[in-house]
């Protein structure tokens, strides 16, 4: 298929904007696998890690697209400067003076993250019932050849990850409209939040009541992380200190390593201890 000089192929599902906030001052990031591939952690340029070939360009016949790479490039930049702002304000101990509309920017920022990486959309597309083969027979009339249904199932998920299927916009918007914006902030001193290829990772405690609750949350940076509440235009700014929040951060790295085939962080020391305790924590 013909491409575009310009156009760029190298999707990444963790964006830059991100990783950044994780890297050193030359723009490297200490990287390992959960698999083990790598022996030890190893720092590698951002440029190298949570990113994949295509991964939201449509393939038609006229030649490759990367529409939904736009799309999602024009979001980065203001999801950034949302994120940069709130990063700011939480180090300044200024929860209350977020507005509501970085509160938004940032509970959309955190709802594509739970769709965008390849991990996840091979879980949603190939472990239910219905598998792309079956929404392609259904939706596409006439024959096709074996390559046809690749080039279809990669279009969808192309548009999924990107969060461009019509679908999956309106369900982005309904949803920025009923969830607040949670926000667990650490010091650095105190610890740092590890950030895995899988996007997402899920969280489960006893509360209060001593009923099980379980939370999604997606760290943004070295000492925050997203997650959502159950109160529309809600904003609840939880701090990891002290011995229970230092546990609690613990847990989210845990289940972060566990999720993910790629972790990354900001020294080898801290990956080399999430890989302890989830090994300790698997046995």
């Amino acid at each position: 298929m013909k491409r575009s000089q310009a156009m760029t192929h190298r999707n990444h599902y963790i964006p830059r904007f991100v990783l950044r906030t994780f890297s050193d001052a030359n723009n490297r990031i200490w990287c390992t696998y959960t698999d083990g591939r790598w022996g030890e952690p190893r720092l590698v340029s951002c440029q190298k890690v949570f990113v994949k070939k295509d991964l939201y360009t449509v393939r038609k016949e006229s030649g490759m697209n990367d529409r939904n790479e736009l799309a999602l490039a024009k979001k980065e930049d203001r999801w950034a400067l949302t994120l940069r702002q709130i990063r700011k304000l939480l180090s300044q101990g200024r929860d209350r003076q977020i507005i509501e509309k970085d509160a938004i920017s940032a509970l959309e920022y955190y709802l594509y993250a739970l769709i965008r990486t390849p991990e996840h959309l091979r879980s949603v597309m190939y472990s239910g019932i219905h598998k792309p083969r079956d929404v392609i027979d259904k939706v596409f009339t006439g024959r096709r050849a074996e390559a046809d249904y690749k080039v279809l199932e990669h279009n969808i998920r192309a548009d999924l990850g990107s969060g461009q299927a019509n679908l999956v916009k309106s369900r982005i918007t309904k949803l920025t409209q009923t969830l607040g914006l949670g926000i667990y902030k650490t010091k650095q001193d105190a610890g740092s939040f590890v950030i895995g290829s899988y996007g997402a990772a899920r969280i489960q405690a006893v509360g209060g009541d001593m009923n099980v609750w379980e939370r999604y949350f997606v760290p943004v940076a070295p000492d925050m992380a997203l997650f959502s509440t159950i109160s529309p235009g809600c904003l609840e700014v939880t701090a990891l200190d002290g011995k229970e929040g230092q546990e609690m951060l613990r847990m989210m790295n845990t289940a972060t390593w566990s999720s993910s085939q790629q972790v990354a962080a900001t020294s080898a020391n801290l990956l080399e201890g999430v890989r302890k305790q989830a090994g300790a924590t698997s046995l």
